[in-house]
């Protein structure tokens, strides 16, 4: 998509779980749905640094989840909303740009449904992090969270054509075991792997991809433990499929969420 000069770039440096939590929440509470982009491919921008009095034009690596408020916005909100996310507790380790020209990178809406709400399936971790963000479970609405469910079957039958993120555990007729071993990716520019570190060793209740008829056939596997596929995505919708889960995952199921939202 086409960024237009004069917008700005943000990008959190050295972040936290909770400090990007607090940071979404910011701009989704600001009204911003409409007005901010999600960078989802590492992109190179040209930029103008901010607040320096100098116009000499760099050209910066920006990583998946930095967000740009675009030009489109009025001098006055672009300054109130950077007025309202850099008094985070963050806000320090916030770098913000103005671009320097027009620009296409990969990317999308804060929110490209336009909605602050998703219709919750179940009181999960998921859901919890959907409310953390400042979101609503409401149903009826165009985004599915799936904490827990009835069946595999019922799944695949009611749910697998409409945008959604689901954690396989809380499905009733799954076999769940425990596995230990090292994460393991192919796709290192996905903006669900970005940054993420391979080989490196969790532990994880999972639920294995062949108890899944339809998933198992048209799902792309995204992340391995050892050779067990953990994380799938479906890509006719962009949905997400955690076929396991524990704490150190819980910021690729942000990810997830904004990436699907």
């Amino acid at each position: 998509m086409k960024v237009r000069g004069h917008s700005i770039i943000c990008e959190l440096l050295k972040n936290r779980l909770s400090d990007y939590l607090d940071l979404i929440r910011n701009l989704i509470l600001t009204n911003t749905l409409n007005k901010t982009v999600l960078i989802l491919k590492p992109a190179i921008v040209p930029v103008i640094p901010k607040n320096t009095g100098r116009l000499e034009k760099k050209f910066l690596v920006f990583s998946p989840f930095s967000f740009i408020i675009e030009a489109n916005t009025s001098i006055d909100e672009r300054h109130d909303i950077e007025d309202i996310i850099l008094s985070g507790t963050y806000g320090e380790r916030l770098r913000c740009f103005e671009v320097a020209e027009d620009v296409w990178i990969e990317g999308k809406k804060l929110l490209t449904t336009g909605e602050r709400s998703v219709e919750c399936l179940g009181g999960g971790p998921i859901a919890e992090l959907v409310r953390r963000l400042g979101l609503t479970c409401n149903d009826g609405s165009s985004v599915v969270i799936v904490d827990e469910y009835s069946t595999v079957n019922d799944y695949e039958e009611k749910l697998l054509n409409r945008k959604h993120i689901v954690n396989a555990l809380g499905l009733s007729d799954t076999v769940v075991s425990e596995i230990t071993g090292r994460l393991n990716y192919f796709w290192s520019t996905h903006p669900l792997l970005y940054g993420l570190p391979n080989n490196l060793e969790i532990k994880v209740k999972l639920v294995t991809l062949s108890q899944f008829r339809k998933v198992s056939l048209i799902g792309r596997p995204l992340l391995f433990i050892e050779e067990e596929p953990l994380i799938i995505e479906l890509t006719h919708n962009n949905s997400v499929v955690f076929l396991g889960f524990n704490d150190y995952l819980m910021e690729l199921v942000l990810r997830a969420i904004l990436y699907v939202l």
